[in-house]
Parts: C-alpha cells; sequence; structure tokens
C-alpha cells in the first residue's frame, strides 16, 4: 500500500489548489452552489485505513474540480464547506461515530444545509474497499418540499477501480452518471458528424448553408459544437465560416467538416458540391454596332445550349505515352470532358431576313460572369448574301433576383468577325447586345 499512499500524496497538492481555485470561480460564475462533502468510508482494515482516508476527502475536490471546468456550478468542499456547516449551526461530526451514525450525521448536514437555503445541492458518498479493488458510491440531492421539506435523491453515480490513483480518474465518469446528458457537466464526445444535405447541386453564383449535426455515442444530438469549414476547390466552391456553400465556378469539389472545443472520435464528414453551368439560354437583343451596308434589321434571337453530363472536372494525371499508343481514346475523352464539364456552348443565333449563326464556344465562367471565344458558320437567310465563317469573342453577366431558383438573367455583348465566301469576299464585323434567361437542370 505503499505506492498508492505515494500516488495520493502527488494527487493531493493539487486538490489542495482546489478551493483557491474555487474561490475564485465562486465569485464570476453563475450556477447553483453545491456542497460535496467527504466520503464515509467502509470496510476499512488498519493497512489502508490512512490510504482510504485520504482517497475520501480527495475525491470530493476531484469532482469540485470538474464542476469548476463546465461553468455552471460554484461547488464548495473543505474549509468552505466547514464554514457554510458552521454558519448554518450544524455541528461537527463525531469522530468515534459507528457507520450509521456518521450515515445520519451526512444526510442531517445534507437537509440542513438545503433548508437554510446555503447551498441548491448536496452530494455525499460512499467509499468501500472490496476483494480486489475500490468502490465509491456518490448521490446528489435536492431540497424538495412537498410534502415537507426534505433531502430528495436526484442522482447517484458508481465507480470502480483497483487503486486509489485510478479513482481518482473516475471524476468524470462519476459526474456523467450524477447528472443528466443535457447538462454538459463534463463535454461529451462527438461520435458522428452528419451534414445534411450529403450531396449539393448549385447553380453557378448561387448559395446553400450546410447543416450539420453532431451525436455522441448513444446518438443524443450535441449543442454547442464548434465546426470548422473547408473547401477541397477553393477555384470552385468557397465556403464561410458558418457553413454557407457559394458556387464559383462549373464543376465538383467536396467540402469537409471537422468539430472543434470537446473531445471527437468522429473523422471529419464531408459534401459534394457540384456547380452547375446553365444547360439552356434564350436571348433576345439587337446589333448595336456593325459594318456599313448591313441590313436594317438590326434584332437577334438565340439559344444557348450548355452540355453538362458526365462531369469530369477533378484533377487527373494525364499519361501522355498512354495516349499516344491509342489516340482514339485520348482524344474521345478529352473532349467529352470538355463538352460535359459545361465549358463549351452550342450559340444559334437568327437575324430575321438575313441569315443565322452557328457558334461552337469555349466558356469560363464565375459567379461574377463569363467570357467565351468561339468559332462557326453564317448561313444566309435570303437571296444575296454569302454564307461565311465567323469568330466571336463573348463577355457576359448574370443576375439572380430568386435565389434558390435555377434561371439567371444574362447580359451578353457578342462581337463577331465574317469572313464571307463568294466573288466579292468581304470581312465584316458586328457587334450585338442580348438579354434572355438561363436555365439549369
Amino acid at each position: 500500500m505503499l505506492g498508492v499512499l505515494l500516488g495520493l500524496l502527488v494527487a493531493l497538492p493539487a486538490a489542495a489548489q482546489v478551493d483557491g481555485l474555487l474561490s475564485e470561480g465562486s465569485r464570476t460564475v453563475e450556477g447553483p452552489v453545491v456542497a460535496l462533502f467527504p466520503l464515509q468510508v467502509l470496510n476499512q482494515t488498519p493497512a489502508d485505513s490512512e490510504d482510504l482516508r485520504l482517497l475520501a476527502e480527495a475525491l470530493p475536490d476531484a469532482l469540485a474540480a470538474r464542476l469548476v471546468q463546465s461553468g455552471q456550478f460554484r461547488p464548495l468542499t473543505g474549509v468552505r464547506l466547514q464554514r457554510h456547516l458552521g454558519a448554518a449551526g450544524i455541528p461537527a461530526a463525531d469522530g468515534d461515530a459507528t457507520a450509521e451514525g456518521m450515515r445520519a450525521w451526512l444526510q442531517e448536514a445534507a437537509e440542513g444545509l438545503l433548508e437554510q437555503g446555503q447551498v441548491q445541492e448536496a452530494v455525499l458518498g460512499r467509499l468501500m474497499a472490496v476483494q480486489g479493488g475500490l468502490v465509491a458510491v456518490v448521490e446528489r440531492y435536492q431540497l424538495s418540499r412537498r410534502p415537507a421539506p426534505t433531502a430528495q435523491l436526484v442522482g447517484s453515480a458508481v465507480a470502480v477501480a483497483d487503486k486509489a490513483p485510478a479513482m481518482l480518474e473516475k471524476a468524470a465518469d462519476l459526474l456523467r452518471q450524477l447528472y443528466p446528458p443535457e447538462t454538459e457537466v463534463v463535454p461529451r464526445a462527438v461520435e458522428r458528424l452528419v451534414v445534411l444535405p450529403s450531396a449539393l447541386r448549385l447553380p453557378i453564383g448561387q448559395s446553400h448553408k450546410l447543416n450539420v449535426l453532431a451525436f455522441d455515442q448513444d446518438g443524443t444530438l450535441l449543442p454547442n459544437v464548434t465546426l470548422v469549414f473547408q473547401s477541397g476547390d477553393e477555384g470552385r466552391v468557397a465556403v464561410s465560416s458558418d457553413g454557407v456553400v457559394t458556387a464559383l465556378a462549373p464543376g465538383e469539389a467536396t467540402v469537409q467538416v471537422q468539430a472543434l472545443g470537446r473531445p471527437t472520435t468522429a473523422g471529419a464528414a464531408s459534401v459534394t458540391v457540384q456547380v452547375l453551368a446553365p444547360t439552356l439560354g434564350f436571348r433576345g437583343g439587337a446589333t448595336v454596332a456593325g459594318t456599313a451596308g448591313q441590313a436594317e434589321n438590326p434584332l437577334v434571337f438565340g439559344l444557348r445550349l450548355t452540355p453538362s453530363a458526365a462531369f469530369q472536372t477533378t484533377a487527373q494525371r494525364v499519361d501522355l505515352s498512354r495516349g499516344l499508343e491509342n489516340p482514339l481514346t485520348f482524344l474521345t475523352g478529352f473532349f467529352s470532358s470538355l463538352l460535359g464539364g459545361g465549358r463549351v456552348t452550342l450559340d444559334l443565333d437568327a437575324r430575321p431576313s438575313q441569315d443565322l449563326t452557328v457558334m461552337l464556344e469555349a466558356m469560363q465562367r464565375s459567379s461574377s460572369g463569363y467570357f467565351g471565344t468561339g468559332v462557326g458558320l453564317v448561313a444566309p437567310l435570303r437571296q444575296g448574301i454569302e454564307s461565311g465563317l465567323a469568330v466571336r469573342l463573348t463577355l457576359g453577366t448574370q443576375m439572380s433576383w430568386f435565389r434558390g431558383h435555377r434561371f439567371t438573367i444574362p447580359v451578353e455583348l457578342n462581337a463577331d468577325l465574317i469572313f464571307r465566301r463568294g466573288e466579292e469576299a468581304a470581312t465584316e464585323a458586328r457587334l450585338a447586345l442580348v438579354t434572355g434567361i438561363d436555365l439549369f437542370q
């Protein structure tokens, strides 16, 4: 038992500092005052009586330290508890009292403090030496005024340890049993994180808030969990500190969530965010500038088609040697990812009684606007106009006044340079300003 005694002597200086910590904390913490009495020692032998006595005094201090850390209680132990007992007129315990007598004194002292309003809660307990270890039984009482004022048992806890120092480490387990889970006297560990929704499809430029639920090992929802959000690709998806996800560019990214501020056994939870480019757009506008001699009708009506299936925008390692061995497969995969990632748009523009333009454009999109360059063909809609090859430069922006809806209002500027065929090969330039609506899948 010498090792046990030395272990307790090491723990006691820290326990002696608890009284000063409690005295300082009690001036700032608002919460119920809790009296923690020394544990009653049972089944002791002359060989281990001193060790058990030290443990019976140290364990309430360990419980008090945990209560102070929670910031919800003002515990009383040691000298401060004796002062309150004296102020309440409760005599000191008889050192020669039997086990039954000591138990009765503890009950009377707890009831006296509760009835006089000195404390709001009282914690009593027993420490027993059994074969192969120690058993601590702790009970929590509150004042009940019905039918008569009396101390009512509102919580109990049991802890088993093989040695005295190990029993001091059971303070957190005892408090978890004494108080209901929602009290959070001892912070519960985060066992699992759930992100809602688990997958997200957002039109470019729009935002959505992620809801994260944290559960303990019993499946109980944990309040006041600090969460940290991180985007795997900040060029495509941005996420704020409170979990608001914003779609920046077409593609796919993963947002990870981690819990901080309490013990956790849960790994990072993740949600896949898919940023959508508009799949179908309608345009209407007019030609605002152009080469002299063009038709008088300036109206322009258009259609925009953007393939968005089979997103393939995550970074991949390209093996050029394998691509050269099978160039057809390599090129097919390259163009399918290009066409399926919202980066290529097919433009169909009609100018009544003049011509029809079919354009294939490569687009760079962001949440604030888009930029594109393309090449296409111009087909005449009346006699006297030759077909030709066209090159286009597009600048545009989109406005979304209705958050959550899958459409935006674009404003687009198209600059075309047209190379006509025929005997009098001519080059034309025209500038069109159009608007309309873009729809997302």
